[in-house]
């Protein structure tokens, strides 16, 4: 679960940043202010965001099982988490200040179903699965994305959400393999969308990760295991 977990920092390192227009600006972020912003809906109201894949080809390497996703959820209300990605699941429930308890699922395409088992202990032994901080890697992209440059900004949506559509590109400005292309949520800060682009010929392709459902006010019910 915990390599599960890895992926998501994962994709923030797969896209080069390279090629844009002349005249980039530097990149800069406020990646503090868009996680606190985020962890006090969580907190709050709370929120479910699942981000799918969307391209024209795949980016996963697909000799190893557990990269073989076409979505991921994320989901924090209270005192519970919850992510999941590909046939692996997991929620974890700190309700209780004594314990932690945790619910790993592993899906099972007999009965199209998820099979939990249960953990609990205290917090120092259960600690390795509090290790749970790289969810923001994806959703708040930071220190993979340093050194950037802003070739082009607008405003656009996803999900129904507005955001600033940025156009990253390195210093040189070198537009002949691509550039990455990330939206953030102009109200939260999270990134909603980022894909990889690149022309050949006279088509331009991508690929990456796009928010497809964001909720507030999620219900979240543990599993019985």
């Amino acid at each position: 679960m915990k390599k599960i977990l890895s992926l998501l920092m994962i994709l923030t390192l797969c896209f080069i940043l390279v090629g844009c227009d002349d005249g980039p600006i530097p990149y800069k972020y406020d990646s503090y202010q868009a996680r606190y912003n985020l962890e006090e809906l969580g907190r709050n109201e709370g929120f479910l965001i699942e981000y799918s894949y969307v391209g024209d080809e795949n980016m996963f390497d697909e000799d190893e099982d557990e990269l073989e996703l076409n979505t991921i959820t994320i989901a924090v209300k209270g005192s519970i988490t919850y992510m999941s990605m590909g046939t692996a699941a997991m929620y974890i429930d700190q309700s209780d200040e004594s314990k932690i308890v945790v619910y790993l699922g592993m899906y099972n395409e007999m009965t199209n179903d998820y099979v939990w088992q249960k953990e609990e202990g205290t917090y120092s032994e259960m600690y390795e699965y509090l290790d749970y901080s790289t969810i923001y890697d994806y959703l708040i992209p930071d220190e993979e994305l340093y050194g950037a440059y802003i070739s082009s900004k607008k405003t656009d949506y996803v999900c129904g959400r507005r955001c600033d559509k940025l156009v990253l590109c390195d210093e040189d400005g070198d537009s002949e393999e691509g550039s990455v292309v990330i939206y953030l949520d102009k109200e939260i800060g999270i990134c909603l969308k980022m894909v990889s682009e690149y022309s050949y010929g006279s088509k331009t392709y991508s690929s990456g990760l796009e928010c497809t459902r964001f909720e507030t006010d999620p219900r979240i019910y543990l599993p019985n295991a």
